[in-house]
Order: structure tokens, then C-alpha cells, then sequence
């Protein structure tokens, strides 16, 4: 059963910028293993899996490999993660916009409407979920 204190060493995505391990616990032999489909996942959802993984070796009572743990998370419960996951980002991204898009209408002195929402986007979007994914994602719990 997976326990904190033992070692595992689980590889992250690439998507979070470079690869680094994360080290679990694992008894006496450390075991290091990298899942080709761990790749495809982004460093919430790796982050998101890695808890999956736990709760299974805790629920089952035994240990479970890693790409047992991935397959059932991509079978079972992948696709709802994602859907909620683009939800909460969506809604944050929107209030983002929204906060610019009154700031701008504040000092053009009239509703900019649509005209700020593109600019937010095309001046802000991509330093915005770089900085979300880092900062916010890496503190969320589920």
C-alpha cells in the first residue's frame, strides 16, 4: 500500500515546462518507472492522477502499479476531471476579461465591449495561463 515515506519515482509531464521526478514512498526497493501515457497529461491533471493513484493503493488495500492506477484513471475518471477542470478555468479566464474589459471601458470613458475582450486575448491570455497553471493549479486540492 502506498504510504507517505516510502519512494517511487514518477516522472511529470513536459508540459510543465521541463521534466522533473516526484518522489513517493515504496518501502525498502525504490521502484522507477515512466508511463508513456503520463505524458499526454498536463501538470494538473498529472498532479490530479498522481492523487488517483493513492487513493486507489489506500481503497484497495494494496499496492497498485502506476500504470494500473492510469489506465483505470483514463478509463474511469479522466474525461470529468477535464470537463471540470476547462470549466473552472473558463469561468476564471472570463472573470479576467471581464475585469479588463472595465478597466479599459474606466479610462476610455465608454463600454469598449468586444474591442477589450481581443485585447485581453491577444495581449494578456497566454501570460495568463502560464501564470494559472503554475501558481493556481499547483495549490488546488480536489
Amino acid at each position: 500500500m502506498w504510504t507517505e515515506g516510502s519512494t517511487l519515482q514518477v516522472f511529470t509531464s513536459t508540459h510543465c515546462g521541463e521534466t522533473k521526478g516526484k518522489v513517493l514512498s515504496q518501502g525498502r526497493q525504490e521502484l522507477r518507472m515512466q508511463s508513456t501515457k503520463q505524458t499526454e497529461l498536463c501538470c494538473a491533471e498529472q498532479r490530479a492522477m498522481e492523487r488517483h493513484w493513492k487513493r486507489l493503493c489506500e481503497e484497495w488495500g494494496e499496492d497498485v502499479s502506476y500504470e494500473v492506477a492510469m489506465d483505470d484513471w483514463l478509463d474511469n475518471h479522466a474525461t470529468a476531471w477535464r470537463e471540470e477542470h476547462q470549466r473552472r478555468v473558463l469561468e476564471r479566464q472570463k472573470k479576467e476579461m471581464e475585469k479588463h474589459r472595465w478597466i479599459e471601458s474606466e479610462k476610455a470613458q465608454c463600454d469598449l465591449g468586444s474591442k477589450a475582450y481581443l485585447d485581453w486575448i491577444r495581449n494578456y491570455a497566454a501570460q495568463w495561463r502560464y501564470w494559472y497553471e503554475r501558481e493556481v493549479e499547483g495549490l488546488e486540492v480536489e
